[in-house]
């Protein structure tokens, strides 16, 4: 399309035209003043044309911000630059880009407010183009989905879960299934109740220690003693084959 910028129209052709009434041929390609060929612009520019549910502007907004927000990500196979390879650029714009496995992918923005959002480093110029298209861009782009966490992170992630999941174990915390309590230490009842059922050592308030057994959303233990509880801990585990035989 052509913006025929005395009508403020955009045409179906490609080339520019002045207007007038005739609507003549123009480099073999003819303007009609039919509603399906011409689009009224808002006053304030393409910017506002919206297709019922955003505007150009939001979506450029929006490419913006979800772009930056790749680039971010992975610093080191992005850049930004004022200036093309070739030494020139678009009046108050920028070059932004991320290296794929299958080239670049590169967009220009406006330098305000857009440039800041990119934290990236910055070159005197850009790298040369390689030729690629729009279709090219969004088609490379979605090939970095598996490098957004690297290998090295992604264990260092599950090595810290795992850590995480063996402190709450030992504070008696679920995290994502059934963990049990404090191990070898007295837990106050009125702070923490058992999570599984079971058999556990417990301390009535008139000092007996005995055993009692547990089901799974009680209130209280269940034997006659076990309902005057006030500390309890899991059974110990029973002895080795090795341990018997050293006799320890």
């Amino acid at each position: 399309m052509a913006e025929c910028k005395d009508c403020i129209h955009f045409c179906v052709c490609d080339r520019y035209t002045a207007p007038n009434e005739s609507y003549p041929e123009v480099g073999g390609c003819k303007l009609f003043k039919s509603a399906a060929d011409v689009i009224e612009l808002p006053q304030s520019g393409i910017g506002d044309l919206s297709d019922g549910y955003h505007t150009f502007n939001e979506l450029y907004h929006h490419r913006a911000i979800l772009f930056s927000v790749i680039c971010n990500l992975m610093p080191d196979k992005a850049w930004k630059s004022k200036l093309h390879d070739t030494g020139d650029m678009y009046d108050g714009m920028f070059i932004v880009g991320i290296e794929t496995p299958q080239g670049q992918a590169t967009y220009h923005y406006d330098i305000d407010p857009y440039w800041d959002i990119f934290k990236v480093k910055e070159l005197e110029k850009a790298p040369k183009w390689d030729g690629h298209t729009p279709q090219d861009a969004i088609e490379r782009i979605s090939t970095l989905a598996a490098d957004v966490v690297p290998m090295g992170a992604y264990k260092q992630i599950l090595w810290e879960r795992d850590q995480a999941m063996k402190q709450l174990e030992e504070y008696g915390i679920p995290f994502g299934g059934e963990v049990n309590v404090i191990k070898d230490r007295w837990i106050n009842l009125e702070e923490r109740k058992p999570i599984k059922s079971g058999s556990y050592l417990i301390t009535t308030k008139n000092g007996a220690v005995c055993t009692a057994h547990w089901y799974e959303g009680s209130e209280k233990f269940s034997s006659p003693a076990g309902k005057n509880a006030e500390y309890w801990m899991p059974m110990p585990e029973p002895p080795t084959k090795e341990e018997t035989r050293d006799g320890t």
